[in-house]
């Protein structure tokens, strides 16, 4: 796979529309296939559109764990700064969104190497740099002093990426994606720097990508008691800032599989394990998981009436998707697709999320999730 470049100053972001609650804060979440996004596209076919994901996910997968990327993006970053301050991305991936010009702000400055954000980076003539992956895209990082909007309130002081240089096929086939927000857990992520405004949590609640309904992305205490739920804790991985669960089993109908006891269990350097991915659309099992898994539906499937519900078992809770989240059938063929693939990670993607309340608390490491209509969200 080429390699991408992605070159950009932290800086603090210039315009985020986002509407607030009282502390709390949120923000629209569109499905790439909804009638309402950019990126729709009105002539794909199912089938089409679901290859298109598989092969999204499948690159995302690879280079996150080949590069030991963060799935949960731990800096943010928006295209189309220059090192000079006078003129847009020297060379970017297109977009139809105005590039992001540092001579036209007023509070544009980069973050010098004394500042707590820059620990850890490179520094050129005072400057802080990163260098980041993100299929196979790589970001440098100088900085700028902007501000949040969420409607009518404005967040200050919040620290992001400009990119001044990247590969034109970082997203391929789209004109229409201007940046990346990261929600992990370092210091430098967007929830880290909302500071006392999030709290520390944020959740989702994903829509179908058949459904053209509208979730949001929610921030602090605009997120409400969930009814019927659980909560399991989420595992610290000080290397990546991957958000790891402990996974102990996987069930068929309620049957556990009584899988080995260390085949999700994350190594010393926090290789394998499972990571939850919002970013993938797929998931992916490590070999025993998925061959054991394959076997068991393809011997429940000679002549089911319906699809079996598959679990995964963790500590103190067990998530549940629904079929329709885990099958795809061909009726003319009379075939079926599982959307599980097997690789050397786990990792849980967003198919799966589809229809639960996602709420994460990064203070707590607790994951605490229940299933909604993420549509009258």
């Amino acid at each position: 796979m080429a390699e991408m470049i992605l070159v950009s100053f932290l800086m603090m972001a210039p315009a985020i529309m986002l509407r607030s609650k009282s502390e709390g804060l949120r923000m629209a979440l569109i499905h790439r296939y909804s009638i309402h996004s950019p990126l729709h596209s009105p002539n794909l076919s199912e089938v089409e559109m679901i290859q298109q994901l598989v092969e999204i996910s499948d690159r995302r997968h690879s280079v996150a764990i080949e590069d030991a990327l963060l799935p949960n993006r731990s800096y943010s970053s928006s295209s189309g700064c220059s090192t000079n301050g006078c003129a847009p991305c020297k060379q970017c991936f297109p977009q139809d969104s105005p590039m992001y010009r540092p001579s036209h702000s007023r509070t544009f400055h980069t973050l010098p190497c004394s500042h707590r954000l820059c620990a850890g980076l490179t520094c050129i003539r005072n400057m802080c740099f990163y260098k980041l992956t993100y299929v196979h895209t790589y970001l440098n990082m100088s900085v700028e002093i902007q501000t949040h909007y969420f409607s009518s309130e404005t967040v200050n002081g919040v620290v992001f990426g400009c990119s001044y240089s990247s590969s034109p096929d970082m997203y391929p086939g789209s004109r229409a994606v201007g940046g990346i927000i990261g929600m992990g857990t370092g210091p430098r992520s967007f929830i880290r720097q909302l500071g006392s405004r999030a709290k520390g949590r944020f959740s989702y609640c994903l829509v179908s990508p058949h459904h053209n309904g509208t979730s949001h992305l929610r921030f602090g205490s605009d997120i409400e008691r969930i009814k019927n739920a659980q909560t399991t804790r989420l595992l610290s991985d000080p290397a990546t800032l991957h958000y790891h669960l402990d996974l102990k089993d996987l069930s068929i109908d309620g049957r556990l599989l009584h899988l080995p006891p260390n085949t999700f269990a994350p190594g010393r350097d926090w290789s394998g394990g499972c990571v939850l991915d919002s970013g993938s659309w797929l998931t992916y099992l490590t070999g025993t998981a998925f061959d054991t898994l394959a076997a068991v539906v393809l011997q429940e499937a000679e002549g089911f009436a319906a699809y079996p519900t598959i679990g995964f078992h963790f500590r103190g809770a067990v998530l549940r998707p629904k079929a329709a989240n885990m099958f795809y059938i061909d009726e003319g063929s009379s075939k079926f697709c599982l959307f599980v693939k097997k690789r050397s990670q786990t990792l849980l993607g967003a198919v799966l999320q589809q229809n639960y309340r996602m709420v994460f608390d990064i203070n707590k490491h607790k994951l605490t999730f229940a299933e909604e209509n993420c549509a009258r969200d």
